[in-house]
């Protein structure tokens, strides 16, 4: 039964991302606990995020090539031992990878330019630091996308992003030739966010920023969300992946933005456990 819901669904959302419906979702704040592992053991989270604003899917191909076209930045798709991303993201609405954290800080910044919205990022004491009150586009930090993968306040406690069959929600355990799939092809989570279980990958954001010149750097950043070519105990919730800043691997990222209203009502808090 669950399988044959999910068909359904899938035929909706290919109508949607037809008609252009993909979009962002307004995530209400809230406080959670968790626990997240990797090869150093667990860790018990205990926090509280402010109400925000986060894009449903990662962003794609064509959204990429349009700020490399405009800014005449290269991006080296090839030629290093990721191979060549027509290979890796083949369709033009498959999830953009190969991007380093500081590519994707400035493509938020020229896309908030471009909607004359205030840039996120600047620099400060020889680093890429976020204005927490611009209003601009930015990368989620690591809180908000485990907050809102978990389903915010709408949150179940399952497994993957919007399930316990990580079949129904993402793209994972497949083999490395097929590559990535159109963003918005499986079941989104409780807040209607696609592909946090699976497709690629994504950069969050730490509070004390990155290095101004990352090459070289061996600082660590916070990954999340499974990998089409990742296994299922990796495409968990629980699964905290490091990587260096530097990093050139199959990873993209999605887009947040500050709530309309800059602090949630005191009054309305809510815990999730």
């Amino acid at each position: 039964m669950n399988r044959i819901l999910g068909a359904i669904f899938l035929c909706l959302v290919y109508t949607a991302a037809a008609l252009g419906a993909l979009d962002f979702v307004d995530v209400q704040g809230g406080g959670i606990t968790y626990t997240t592992w990797n090869s150093h053991g667990e860790e018990v989270h205990d926090i509280w995020v402010e109400d925000f604003r986060m894009a449903d899917t990662e962003v794609t191909v064509a959204q990429w090539r349009k700020f490399t076209v405009s800014t005449g930045m290269e991006f080296c798709w090839e030629g290093h031992y990721c191979g060549d991303i027509a290979e890796l993201s083949p369709g033009k609405q498959c999830p953009i990878q190969l991007v380093r954290i500081h590519e994707a800080a400035a493509y938020c910044n020229w896309k908030s330019e471009r909607e004359g919205l205030q840039p996120v990022y600047h620099i400060s004491d020889g680093r890429l630091l976020r204005d927490s009150q611009a209003d601009g586009y930015r990368i989620p930090t690591t809180e908000e996308w485990d907050y809102a993968a978990r389903g915010g306040r709408l949150s179940r406690g399952y497994k993957y992003a919007g399930s316990d069959d990580a079949d129904l929600v993402g793209w994972v355990n497949l083999s490395w030739e097929e590559g990535t799939k159109p963003v918005g092809g499986k079941m989104p989570n409780e807040l209607g966010l696609f592909d946090m279980t699976g497709n690629i990958r994504e950069w969050t954001w730490p509070a004390a920023g990155i290095p101004l010149d990352p090459d070289g750097s061996e600082e660590k950043l916070h990954l999340r969300g499974g990998s089409w070519n990742y296994t299922l105990e990796h495409a968990q919730l629980s699964f905290d992946r490091l990587a260096r800043v530097t990093q050139w691997n199959p990873i993209g990222f999605r887009l947040a933005r500050n709530a309309d209203t800059s602090e949630a009502d005191p009054s309305d808090r809510l815990l999730v456990r």
